[in-house]
């Protein structure tokens, strides 16, 4: 799933307790010594216990505050649900609700250490009706299986090793309606979504590559560019096209990562003007490793 868009002293507090943490030991998100972190905008490819809250974002009118909590049932497959408060102004209007709650599904059934590979398969469902149609809510339940993949470049030879911190993360899926017709007869959306993610991690540099010799806090960033398409398509045609670019970068802490991205519409029909997302991002597993962040079912799979 998507994330789609507070309290400071608490973010604060978290981000201190953990840059005073001197190593960096993460229980999900790793194929061999690439770590792949959770990114604003496209869901990342590993299956892990972790809770992003909050995540705040500001587009083209639009406040949104966005919540996700997912849990391990078995080793490589976790559930998550989450959903987003929206308060937007459009003319002198404002309109304010929760989108529906979203649920995902998702195994990881590849993992490759020599090759920093990362591949999983998962299913998501936005629920119709259970959020607020004043602020564009559907009443439609959607079915969206997706795809996902994150590949690190650690097994580039010698000669290009000042490349291999680079890795790349991406998200493909097709949402289809659990109803073809709407109570008014029109046709209900199918939506192609595909999301990714250029990364350059300093943390890889300084441990794989050649010590920087940087303070601790200072080699736990990742720069990076996210990027998404959506198309929508109805009643035999379909929507312009929205697509996003989004520079930003990640601190990568022991327990919680803190993530800031800009957010650039590429074309007209994706909205105007530049925004912004934040993110508070806490890693269940390491946290609590023994309870909610350990699988439901057993450590079999």
């Amino acid at each position: 799933m998507t994330t789609r868009r507070c309290c400071l002293a608490p973010a604060v507090l978290a981000a201190l307790f953990a840059a005073s943490c001197p190593t960096m030991v993460l229980a999900h998100g790793y194929a061999g010594s690439r770590f792949f972190p959770a990114t604003i905008t496209t869901e990342d490819p590993a299956a892990a216990a972790e809770l992003g809250l909050p995540t705040f974002s500001h587009f083209d009118g639009e406040n949104a505050i966005d919540g996700e909590f997912s849990m391990k049932l078995l080793r490589h497959f976790s559930l998550s649900v989450g959903s987003t408060y929206v308060r937007e102004k459009e003319g002198g209007n404002i309109s304010d609700g929760f989108h529906n709650i979203e649920t995902t599904a998702k195994w990881q059934f590849i993992t490759s250490a020599k090759h920093e590979l990362l591949l999983s398969t998962g299913v998501g469902v936005e629920w119709g009706g259970s959020g607020s149609t004043l602020i564009g809510a559907e009443e439609t339940t959607t079915i969206a299986p997706a795809l996902y993949f994150g590949k690190g470049f650690g097994d580039l030879p010698d000669s290009m090793k000042w490349a291999r911190p680079f890795a790349v993360t991406g998200v493909a899926s097709y949402a289809l309606p659990a109803h073809r017709f709407t109570a008014d007869g029109e046709r209900n959306a199918n939506e192609f979504n595909f999301g990714g993610s250029i990364q350059y991690s300093l943390p890889y540099f300084n441990s794989q590559v050649r010590a920087l010799g940087w303070p601790n806090w200072a080699v736990r960033f990742i720069p990076l560019v996210e990027f998404n398409y959506a198309r929508r398509s109805h009643n035999f045609g379909a929507e312009p096209a929205t697509s996003f670019v989004n520079p930003g970068i990640i601190w990568v802490g022991r327990y919680v990562q803190l993530g800031a991205e800009a957010r650039v519409p590429l074309n007209r029909a994706s909205g105007h003007g530049v925004g912004f997302a934040l993110q508070l991002h806490f890693f269940l597993d390491d946290i609590f490793p023994h309870t909610i962040g350990a699988p439901l079912l057993g450590d079999r799979l």
